[in-house]
């Protein structure tokens, strides 16, 4: 079996903290805006790493809005 795709075990942890924060549904629409076919299911490190990545981003230009406003 190739591991070499499979997600790690920090992704996972991270996947499972976020997805308390944001859901589920909101995590996968945001990665399917890049891979249409993904699926909780069929997650790979490259696609958890983007979902990852992006949270940050996201949270980043949230709080640059909320200062901009503040």
């Amino acid at each position: 079996m190739d591991t070499s795709k499979q997600i790690t075990k920090k992704q996972k942890h991270l996947l499972g903290k976020y997805d308390l924060k944001y859901k589920k549904n909101y995590l996968m629409s945001y990665l399917q805006t890049f891979y249409p076919d993904a699926t909780w299911e069929t997650l790979n490190k490259e696609q958890a790493q983007k979902i990852i990545t992006g949270r940050k981003a996201h949270e980043r230009k949230l709080k640059e809005e909320q200062n901009k406003d503040g």
